[in-house]
């Protein structure tokens, strides 16, 4: 489980890093009315929030059918466990 959670979170930085780069080459072949309507510091925020929840979408993506998936195998353990019979002594 691990190396999924670690992939997901190398992926996500990887995809992050890819919009930023995309969104700031964006930002400097803006026009002189696109920048009137948004200042720089607005064009920043927009890139780092964005970036960051598309970046955490494949972890958060991957926590979702891994807990799905360890619960069932609780529940699964948990009822073989039950059948069992108890210890005689």
């Amino acid at each position: 489980m691990r190396h999924w959670y670690f992939a997901a979170r190398r992926s996500g930085m990887r995809i992050r890093s890819a919009l930023m780069v995309a969104a700031y080459k964006k930002q400097l072949k803006l026009s002189s009315l696109g920048r009137k309507h948004h200042s720089s510091g607005e064009i920043v925020n927009y890139i780092v929030v964005d970036a960051y929840r598309m970046g955490e979408f494949l972890w958060w993506f991957h926590s979702g059918w891994s807990v799905t998936l360890q619960l069932c195998y609780l529940q699964l353990f948990s009822l073989e466990w039950l059948e069992q019979e108890p210890f005689q002594v």
